[in-house]
């Protein structure tokens, strides 16, 4: 699970259930523990094992369920495994230890100053990867829990790369051992759309060595202007020395809007869809408002086309939002 989350008119956002779905989950604990964390600052005051171990056995997870008991609690997801063990587990104890509402229902308690159940959770995806659709559409439909998958409308239209997932393809796919990957830092400083210069030789390493430092890559690229980011990408693959297939490999795939048809026709109780931008870009990291607004207003517009309905949620990524306020 993400170290972080986002606490905002009583809703807790966790950044990510038991981490990425189709790499399995970052720990398994030897009991389900309630998909929530104690404290989102703990990056910066570790706890150590000895001190967790006896949070736990002294019931503290428990008491801190209690004392958020009142508050809504949004998870998300972005990917999921053809394993969907792991998922219909989360499902059960969901199912036995919260009650689980719509994002729609959510919206209208919220704007209508009504009162949620307790232990409330809501369930979202974000993105739009296909791999929702073969492995986790089944498990949630199943349980009966509603989803609200946020859509990123280019790649779906155009086939083509989300660029994180460029990213980590590349980690994953390079056929070195190490490499001297271009300088992140310089970019950021910069800001401007150059040549990256080279930076330390980084060992690669084991497969998960290597999706860990795409995950640290990612999120350290957020902080770059949208002008330099796509440039910086080109600059890494080169010193991956890794090629991108045009389309993304099925791993990566996106969902198709003949799909999304089908799963608002087949369970209309379990999914609904929400904008997620046209490109998933950063937007406090554009350079303008305008950009921003059309990302913004071009995905709804795309799903609303599609789907002949109106979409009521919006997911939009900011690294600081104060930079998107002051431009809006």
């Amino acid at each position: 699970m993400d170290r972080n989350k986002v606490i905002e008119g009583g809703l807790t956002r966790i950044l990510e259930m038991h981490g990425d779905q189709r790499r399995g989950p970052k720990r398994q604990p030897e009991k389900p523990e309630p998909p929530c964390r104690l404290d989102s600052k703990e990056e910066e005051m570790p706890i150590s094992p000895i001190l967790r171990t006896a949070f736990h056995h002294f019931g503290g997870m428990q008491a801190v369920r209690w004392l958020r008991r009142r508050d809504a609690t949004i998870l998300m997801y972005h990917n999921f495994s053809r394993d969907a063990s792991i998922l219909e587990s989360q499902c059960r104890y969901l199912r036995q230890s919260y009650h689980v509402i719509s994002m729609a229902y959510l919206s209208k308690v919220l704007s209508s100053g009504g009162v949620l159940p307790e232990w409330s959770v809501a369930i979202t995806v974000d993105d739009g990867h296909r791999n929702f659709y073969e492995y986790a559409f089944p498990v949630f439909a199943k349980y009966g829990i509603p989803v609200t998958i946020y859509l990123v409308t280019k790649p779906m239209d155009e086939r083509c790369w989300l660029w994180f997932d460029r990213v980590a393809y590349a980690f994953l796919h390079s056929p070195l051992r190490a490499a001297a990957l271009p300088s992140l830092s310089s970019s950021e400083q910069s800001g401007q759309n150059q040549n990256a210069g080279p930076g330390e030789n980084v060992s690669l390493g084991s497969r998960e060595q290597r999706a860990q430092l795409a995950e640290q890559y990612n999120e350290r690229m957020k902080m770059l202007p949208t002008t330099v980011l796509h440039k910086f990408i080109d600059d890494l693959e080169l010193s991956l020395k890794v090629r991108l297939p045009q389309e993304p490999p099925n791993e990566y795939a996106m969902l198709t809007w003949e799909e999304v048809k089908s799963m608002t026709r087949d369970a209309p109780n379990v999914v609904e869809f929400g904008g997620h931008t046209v490109s998933h870009p950063i937007l406090s990291r554009l350079e303008s408002a305008a950009q921003a607004q059309k990302e913004v207003a071009e995905s709804k517009q795309r799903i609303e086309a599609e789907l002949d309905r109106p979409v009521l949620h919006l997911l939009i990524l900011m690294v600081d939002p104060r930079i998107l306020h002051r431009r809006l």
